[in-house]
């Protein structure tokens, strides 16, 4: 329901009362998730610093790669950023956080004006994903990067690619 703050007082309000839960691995998870919707980029790095350091193997690893690699982009610190995508890249290639994290790298990239390089990044995300969600992404960032870049072909392309996907039933 959108209620992150509920959440995250819940989330401490359960880890202050059971500090070693069985569930202690999903409620880090859920809170570097409601960090992320916060935009609270300094605190889910926090989070996911112990979250990766004690639950190395838990399935929702490439999430929090992610998310951490692209919240230390956020507060240009691009050199770690560069490690945690190099993790999620390396080890989690089939992914779709891997998909996601080349939209989230892209967009870092776009930000200090590479466009070329978040263009071919954009690419291949939408080229090796066959997640609607990342597809979209993929495409709308495309378009933009397009027009930033003067290229109008292109960005009515993908812009079309997006009118496809919702095409209405």
């Amino acid at each position: 329901d959108k209620n992150y703050e509920v959440t995250l007082d819940l989330i401490n309000d359960i880890l202050k009362e059971y500090p070693k839960s069985l569930f202690k691995a999903e409620l880090l998870f859920y809170k570097v998730r409601v960090f992320s919707k916060l935009h609270q980029d300094e605190n889910l790095i926090d989070v996911a610093k112990d979250y990766l350091r004690d639950y190395s193997a838990d399935e929702n690893v490439p999430e929090v790669l992610s998310l951490v690699a692209r919240s230390y982009n956020k507060i240009g610190m691009n050199s770690d950023a560069d490690y945690f995508f190099d993790r999620l890249f390396s080890e989690h290639a089939d992914s779709v956080y891997a998909k996601w994290g080349y939209v989230y790298m892209g967009e870092a990239l776009e930000h200090d004006g590479s466009y070329a390089k978040a263009k071919a990044l954009y690419e291949k995300a939408l080229k090796e994903t066959d997640d609607i969600e990342v597809a979209l992404a993929s495409a709308y960032n495309l378009a933009k990067n397009n027009l930033m870049s003067a290229n109008p072909q292109d960005a009515e392309k993908h812009k079309q690619k997006i009118f496809t996907i919702f095409k209405p039933i």
